[in-house]
């Protein structure tokens, strides 16, 4: 990976961020099915 000064920090950054949502989302959704199934759903 290449790092260039300005632009490319930023767009990094957003990916990074965008990452990190995804990473989230996915451990909620498995807390959801988790608790669900401990629940007897």
């Amino acid at each position: 990976m290449r790092n260039v000064e300005g632009s490319g920090g930023k767009a990094d950054a957003e990916r990074c961020l965008q990452l990190m949502r995804f990473m989230l989302d996915a451990i909620d959704e498995g807390c959801v099915r988790r608790t669900e199934a401990c629940a007897g759903r």
